[in-house]
């Protein structure tokens, strides 16, 4: 008898405390999706990874503790990941870099908790991840999302180019909710923590970043314009020479060749179309040297360091750096001996013509 009415008065004071708003405790979170979504190293975000150079923030999670009762100590956090994953996840860009317009991914979290950071890979698969492997201690926890990007290894590369996740619209990050835990007596019990105020799943991006959707990641970078010029630099010795010193196989070098490429200093290397088209009207292969004062010419080939150039014939010159050290010699040769010999006297010039085209995106000539 004694012991049904004590545990009757358990079971009320039990219920009480549970019942009572005086009395409770609870966890609530906010979440607020990120809208500058610009890439910059994982390491600007304090997310670095091996193999992972790159990242951009997906989102940031606070946690607050109210009310002063029981529970008075909650353990883990435990994040549910579920919705439309992309799963392995992928990003393509609108431009290749480095010759690749995929490139793989993997969400992460960085769990700021008890004045210690630490980086919880959460992947792509849906499933309960734990975040938080202990008492949660002092509040707000604050959790930021990242997506850190594989395969890219200079920030510089991604400036104007443009990502989506690789799959079907609707398919991205998923979803997510929060649970944690607490105890009374030998019991313990789930605590579902509201999400600006619902318990129902939060999608990590509102905004569909999905392949086929209006919207970019990393649509807010810097110009990525960069701009190529060409100029031909001559000595006043390299201006004039004797016909002999270019005769039959002689070389002799009339200039350098320089392009320099400003705007944006990009790591990436770039490749330009030039062509050289004689002044003095040459229809074949060669250039012509022409008499100051007579209709006489004398024919002679061009060189560019050692590759030879054809009159209106593009040429291309590929692994272009950013700034003023791309350079090639200019070198006329093949001039006919005998012509050379008994062609009339006096001085003889030709103005070359030069035509530059840029082969590669975001490159400009100027």
């Amino acid at each position: 008898m004694n012991r049904h009415s004590i545990l009757s008065i358990l079971v009320l004071l039990l219920v009480f405390l549970l019942g009572s708003p005086l009395f409770a405790s609870d966890l609530v979170a906010t979440y607020t999706e990120e809208i500058d979504t610009t890439i910059a190293t994982s390491n600007t975000f304090g997310v670095g990874a091996p193999n992972y150079s790159l990242a951009f923030h997906v989102g940031t999670l606070a946690i607050q503790k109210i009310g002063g009762g029981w529970p008075s100590s909650f353990y883990y956090l435990l994040l549910n990941h579920s919705g439309s994953l992309n799963n392995p996840l992928t990003l393509v860009s609108n431009r290749p870099i480095g010759g690749i317009s995929t490139f793989n991914a993997q969400l992460v979290a960085k769990v700021q908790h008890n004045s210690s950071t630490q980086i919880v890979v959460l992947g792509s698969t849906a499933g309960q991840k734990a975040l938080i492997n202990s008492v949660l201690g002092s509040y707000p926890i604050t959790i930021d999302f990242y997506v850190l990007i594989a395969g890219i290894p200079a920030v510089e590369q991604v400036a104007g180019a443009h990502f989506q996740f690789a799959t079907p619209p609707g398919g991205t990050l998923g979803d997510f909710t929060l649970e944690s835990r607490y105890s009374f007596l030998w019991f313990q019990f789930i605590e579902d923590i509201e999400i600006d105020g619902s318990n129902s799943p939060v999608p990590f991006f509102m905004t569909d970043y999905s392949s086929g959707s209006p919207n970019y990641i990393n649509i807010n970078s810097v110009d990525p314009t960069v701009y190529a010029s060409l100029n031909i630099e001559q000595t006043p010795e390299q201006a004039t020479i004797s016909l002999f010193d270019a005769a039959g196989s002689n070389k002799k070098k009339v200039g350098v060749a320089r392009i320099t490429l400003s705007g944006f200093q990009s790591t990436d290397t770039y490749g330009v179309s030039i062509s050289f088209t004689d002044g003095n009207g040459s229809t074949t292969p060669q250039f012509r040297l022409k008499h100051a004062d007579f209709n006489t010419y004398i024919p002679f080939n061009l060189k560019l360091n050692n590759q030879p150039i054809e009159n209106g014939v593009p040429v291309t010159w590929n692994n272009l750096s950013y700034g003023i050290n791309n350079t090639k010699n200019l070198n006329v040769t093949g001039i006919d001996y005998a012509t050379a010999q008994t062609s009339i006297s006096g001085l003889y010039s030709d103005d070359i013509y030069v035509t530059i085209t840029p082969l590669d995106t975001n490159l400009v000539g100027l």
